[in-house]
């Protein structure tokens, strides 16, 4: 009898040992994962605020990417003849966002201000796919972009710019080469098919694909 009461408390303190090392699991468990919720809670907390700091500053950055100095080059015409306009022209640009600018006294003392925002298209992956989009004109004292075509040539896009001045150029967007200035009558832009030679002359009046000053689109 003693033996079997014996064996009875033995199966007894076996069971509540176990019970305490499932409960000793349990709460290690559980704290396990209320530790890795509350990570996770953090996580999607912070990534709230992220969210929130994109949105908020979108504008921000939109504008300054044509107008931070890291996207900014130099265009130089001075030497060139200030009564006629040459091409700058950009490769494949793809959705290429230009903004040319001049302050008041660049060059000379109240030599003239020029804003000009437009998008470039003139890339295509089988087919055509090309337009040239004006956004914002003004200039003072004299027009400073005398033309301005998506497709100037087969791969090229161009904006024609008064001789005699220098330029700011803001480019966000994606282009296939440095642009360059073509000065002349004579200066190829290209010969893409090894047939034909493609040219962007100067030119010496206004052409009318040059939306008005004070121009906004949409506005």
């Amino acid at each position: 009898m003693t033996q079997a009461i014996d064996e009875l408390l033995g199966e007894v303190s076996n069971v509540v040992s176990a019970s305490k090392e499932q409960t000793t699991a349990s709460q290690a468990l559980a704290q396990d994962v209320a530790g890795k919720m509350g990570a996770i809670d953090q996580k999607v907390d912070e990534a709230k605020e992220d969210y929130q700091a994109f949105k908020d500053n979108a504008d921000d950055r939109y504008q300054l990417s044509l107008s931070n100095n890291n996207n900014l080059s130099k265009l130089d015409l001075k030497h060139l003849d200030p009564d006629k306009f040459y091409a700058v022209v950009f490769y494949t640009p793809q959705m290429l966002e230009l903004r040319f600018r001049r302050y008041v006294h660049d060059d000379v003392s109240n030599g003239g201000i020029l804003d000009y925002f437009v998008r470039f298209q003139n890339w295509s992956a089988g087919g055509d796919f090309q337009f040239a989009v004006q956004e914002h004109h003004y200039y003072s004292n004299r027009a400073f972009v005398g033309k301005i075509l998506g497709a100037a040539t087969p791969y090229y896009s161009a904006v024609w710019l008064r001789g005699g001045w220098s330029y700011s150029l803001f480019m966000n967007g994606q282009v296939g080469s440095v642009p360059r200035i073509i000065e002349d009558d004579a200066t190829v832009v290209e010969n893409p098919y090894g047939t034909k030679d493609f040219y962007a002359v100067p030119i010496d009046a206004l052409d009318s694909t040059v939306v008005a000053n004070n121009y906004i689109r949409g506005a």
